[in-house]
């Protein structure tokens, strides 16, 4: 069975999903993206100064869905997270899934590595930076982690 269908669980019970991409470097800054089961992205522009921008987007139903879909067709928490340490100024890109029980899974990959499986999904929510040109952000100001996926003080481990 594909481990990312049986952990995000049926259908019927994903409203309480979250997603999270992080992809931060202290030299270079990043970004960080969060979607919710309400279908509501936060996204975070993060400058190499740690100054961000923070915006808000409304996923569509189909938008969220793709995404859910992505990740059980590419099966991503079988992506093997790579064991070696990063070159120079190297990013690690996290993407981490949060089920309706609230259990937490996260994998990961270097910058440097193709890993077709686990960009299939990245890119969707990488896409979604273009969308906050022109949209005013509604914080601004020193960067603050999000909050972990599954709420304030994180969800218990899967």
């Amino acid at each position: 069975m594909n481990a990312t269908r049986l952990f995000l669980g049926e259908p019927a019970s994903r409203d309480n999903i979250q997603v999270q991409l992080t992809s931060l470097q202290g030299l270079w800054g990043g970004w960080c993206i969060s979607i919710s089961g309400s279908r509501e992205a936060v996204i975070q522009h993060v400058s190499p100064r740690l100054h961000e921008e923070r915006y808000k987007l409304a996923l569509s139903e189909a938008e969220f869905q793709a995404l859910l879909e992505a990740c059980i067709e590419n099966d991503l928490l079988t992506v093997p997270t790579p064991e070696r340490p990063g070159h120079p100024d190297e990013t690690m890109i996290q993407l981490t899934l949060v089920n309706a029980e609230g259990k937490k899974q996260t994998v990961g990959k270097w910058a440097g590595d193709r890993v077709e499986r686990f960009e299939a999904v990245s890119r969707q929510l990488f896409g979604l930076t273009t969308r906050t040109g022109g949209l005013a952000p509604f914080y601004t100001g020193p960067f603050r982690w999000p909050d972990p996926p599954g709420g304030p003080g994180g969800a218990p481990r899967g």
